[in-house]
């Protein structure tokens, strides 16, 4: 589930919604995997008012999506490890 969803957050541009069908499940579910993806440090809410790159949000390569109103999660170093981490191999 963790890979899953960063990966769909990395690739994705414009909302939850986007993320949440290209991931076949609901807006809510996705909320509640973000919640658990940011308590555990894989991704980052932050508020887009005052955004940390200096930008408006128009479309930027940075691992952000657009969330409810003024939001955005970014993916941390921690979340890109995940995303680019190679499978393990049960021998």
């Amino acid at each position: 589930m963790i890979k899953e969803t960063l990966e769909a957050l990395n690739s994705a541009s414009g909302s939850l919604q986007d993320v949440a069908r290209r991931l076949k499940i609901t807006q809510d579910e996705l909320r509640g995997r973000l919640d658990v993806l940011e308590s555990h440090g894989y991704v980052e809410k932050r508020d887009m008012a005052t955004p940390d790159c200096g930008g408006t949000c128009c479309g930027c390569n940075a691992s952000c999506n657009m969330s409810d109103g003024m939001f955005s999660y970014y993916i941390t170093n921690k979340g890109m490890r995940a995303i680019f981490r190679p499978a393990k191999h049960n021998s």
